[in-house]
Formats: C-alpha cells, sequence, structure tokens
C-alpha cells in the first residue's frame, strides 16, 4: 500500500499555482474518502485531430509564404527580363540604323562614281549604263565616239603647219649649234636663274 501512496502522490504533484497537472486525478479528499473522481481523459483521436489542423494550418501558412517569395522572385525576373528586352531591342535598332547608314553610303558612293563615269565616257555610258568597268567603257568609248582622236603636238611648233597640212615629203631639217643657241637666246633667261 505504501507503494500505491507514493505512485499517487506522484501522480498528484500540484504545479505552483495550485492545479493539478493535465492527466493526473483531481485530489478534493484522501485516498480512502470516496469523493475521489478522475479528470476526464484526453480522447487521443482528438488529439490527433487537434495536432493534424494545426500541422495543416502550418503546410498552409508555409506554402503562402513561399508562393509570395515565388510571385516576388517571378516580379524581380520579369523585371530583369525587360531591362535585357529593352537593351536587345536597342541593340536591334542600332544595328538597324547602321545597316541603312551603310547602304545609303554605298548608294550615294555608286551614284558619284556613275556620275564620274558618265563625264569620262559619256558616250559609252548612254548605250551601256549598267557597264561600271572603266576598262571596258574605254574600249566602248572608243568605237562609239564621234569626235576624232587628236594626235599628240609636235615639239617644234614651227612644223605644226606642215605637219598639219600632211605634207608626206616634208622631213624636218636638222639643227645645227648655232640654231639651237639663237633658238635658246630667243627664249629669254628664266627667272629661277
Amino acid at each position: 500500500m505504501l507503494g500505491r501512496k507514493v505512485y499517487g502522490y506522484l501522480r498528484m504533484s500540484n504545479t505552483n499555482d495550485g492545479t493539478a497537472l493535465e492527466g493526473s486525478p483531481d485530489v478534493t479528499g484522501t485516498e480512502t474518502s470516496p469523493d475521489q473522481t478522475g479528470t476526464p481523459t484526453v480522447d487521443p483521436i482528438a488529439l490527433a485531430r487537434k495536432r493534424q489542423a494545426g500541422a495543416e494550418a502550418a503546410r498552409q501558412k508555409a506554402e503562402e509564404e513561399r508562393n509570395g517569395a515565388l510571385k516576388e522572385l517571378e516580379a524581380y525576373r520579369s523585371k530583369e527580363r525587360s531591362a535585357e528586352d529593352v537593351n536587345l531591342a536597342d541593340n536591334a535598332k542600332l544595328q538597324e540604323k547602321l545597316a541603312l547608314a551603310e547602304r545609303r553610303a554605298e548608294e550615294a558612293e555608286a551614284k558619284a562614281q556613275a556620275r564620274i563615269l558618265d563625264v569620262l565616257y559619256p558616250a559609252a555610258r548612254k548605250e551601256l549604263p549598267e557597264v561600271t568597268d572603266e576598262v571596258r567603257l574605254a574600249k566602248f568609248e572608243a568605237l562609239l565616239s564621234d569626235t576624232d582622236i587628236v594626235p599628240s603636238q609636235p615639239q617644234n611648233p614651227n612644223e605644226s603647219n606642215r605637219v598639219a597640212s600632211g605634207d608626206p615629203t616634208y622631213k624636218p631639217k636638222e639643227e645645227s649649234s648655232k640654231d639651237i643657241e639663237a633658238r635658246l637666246k630667243a627664249m629669254g633667261r628664266p627667272d629661277w636663274l
């Protein structure tokens, strides 16, 4: 019986505020007193349901926090993507402008080259505007030209009259040293001497 009293004493340990511990019998009298009644025991199924409900609430709260963090992360990523898209769009616009400027420069250069060729080879360019090779244009110009090619001028201008007249018997006379000296004196002294 002593063992029972110690066991009962341990089970009846009161808390500091004077209330009995959970699951311990509510002691109002002595062990031999018939007024003793036990506290109602907690149903293990109800306790398990209560714990499960708490765990479920904690899981839902954790999911809400995770979903909020994912939304925030997605907002940052979308901002980063939109900034990259803006950079890519700006780069594409700059590339397009560069290509357009290069095309315009090439067209202007082609027009300038065409004008130069038109001036140099007017007859050939009139007949063959698609040809841009200068060698071919020069050949076509020589074939299509209406004007005669002027021969080079003779070195002695006094002989030009006889050469222009086409005298086949004309032979230039050989000059003596006196003739050359007289011609040089007639030219005068250059200023640089």
